[in-house]
């Protein structure tokens, strides 16, 4: 690997850079999201139950975020993880 430190990124290519780990980061999130939502589904399949749920074992389900949880389960009150 070659690595260059006497050239600097133009203004567009810092703003590409930024622009991707956004979509990179809009992504990461959003699977994390999809696969919370897979495992909430599987410990309580019918929705209109979640809002009633106060306590959830998430443990072993290999969750990497529990981001918006509280949106999904706003009664809960006792998470295991």
């Amino acid at each position: 690997m070659v690595v260059s430190r006497g050239r600097s990124r133009s203004p567009g290519s810092r703003k590409m850079s930024a622009a991707n780990a956004t979509f990179l980061t809009e992504c990461s999130f959003g699977i994390a999201h999809d696969r919370l939502v897979q495992v909430i589904t599987d410990i309580q399949p019918f929705e209109p139950h979640w809002e009633d749920l106060v306590c959830v074992d998430l443990s072993g389900q290999k969750l990497e975020s529990v981001a918006r949880l509280k949106e999904f389960l706003p009664k809960l009150d006792e998470l295991n993880l």
